[in-house]
């Protein structure tokens, strides 16, 4: 467990069988990795000869002089630290680098949640995560995440419903994108028509790569089963996530699959196309 910046006022710091006596000294500072079994915090200078007595098995008792005893046992409770109540859910909130908006991505997760994946971090930004434990008795301080940065060389198309997802990056063709609009045209007696547009704006392309994947110069993963796999992730009826190269994430509709196979190299490299259309926001 790391301890950082705890401020500890005129105190003697043990952990483990190391110390430190210094009664200015105010903050423990775990720097890199670190195990540690428990820490002690008393409020007077111990003695030489009570610290080279102590040991790693030691198991303090509590006395008048004992502000923190801490014994790490592989759970949220350490001594004195104890679990203030039960976790029923979990919240997600997100800020991007340099913002002070907060966005929610997920509320009332399971308190059996163990990871979540943010389909909605659009490249190149740099986010931060807050993990807020929701508890019907008591208040609970949040987990912040370091920053993740988005970066990714390849087109991806992910499936919320299943979790299921396909990744893609060799052999991109160019992707026209068409933006699609509801426009009606008026003519009558006068010299030019008359245009008006509804509400209706959306995206929609074909998409085509390669099926495998190419690692170290050797063409993998284009197998029967992949493509079968690959034909029941476009035709199960569910909005997919895609995002692009550029950046672009958008939610979307997958259908019409076709593919070539070249018959002319020993790995026969298949090639795939469908269509997609953007049918809402992420």
């Amino acid at each position: 467990m790391a301890i950082i910046s705890t401020s500890i006022v005129g105190s003697s710091i043990i952990s483990g069988v190391n110390s430190v006596i210094n009664l200015e000294y105010n903050i423990i500072k775990f720097n890199g990795e670190s195990i540690v079994d428990k820490v002690l915090v008393v409020d007077y200078a111990m003695t030489t000869a009570e610290l080279d007595a102590m040991t790693a098995a030691d198991v303090h008792t509590w006395d008048e002089h004992t502000l923190l005893y801490a014994e790490f046992s592989n759970n949220l409770e350490a001594g004195s630290i104890t679990v203030a109540s039960t976790i029923d859910s979990w919240d997600i909130i997100r800020f991007k680098t340099g913002s002070t908006i907060p966005e929610v991505i997920e509320t009332g997760l399971p308190s059996t949640t163990t990871s979540l994946v943010d389909y909605t971090a659009v490249k190149p930004n740099t986010y931060y995560y807050l993990v807020y434990p929701i508890t019907s008795t008591a208040v609970i301080s949040y987990l912040q995440s370091n920053t993740v940065t988005m970066c990714y060389d390849y087109y991806a198309f992910l499936d919320e419903t299943t979790g299921d997802s396909f990744i893609f990056q060799g052999n991109l063709e160019d992707q026209t994108v068409t933006l699609n609009s509801a426009v009606a045209t008026y003519e009558g007696f006068t010299q030019y028509p008359a245009k008006s547009q509804g509400l209706l704006k959306y995206d929609s392309g074909a998409f085509v790569a390669l099926l495998g994947m190419v690692n170290s110069g050797v063409y993998e993963d284009d197998t029967v089963d992949t493509y079968a796999e690959l034909r029941d992730f476009i035709a199960n009826g569910h909005e997919k996530i895609m995002k692009d190269r550029k950046g672009n994430i958008r939610r979307v509709f997958t259908e019409d699959l076709t593919r070539s196979i070249d018959e002319k190299p020993s790995e026969m490299p298949t090639m795939i196309a469908f269509q997609w259309t953007e049918v809402g926001e992420v």
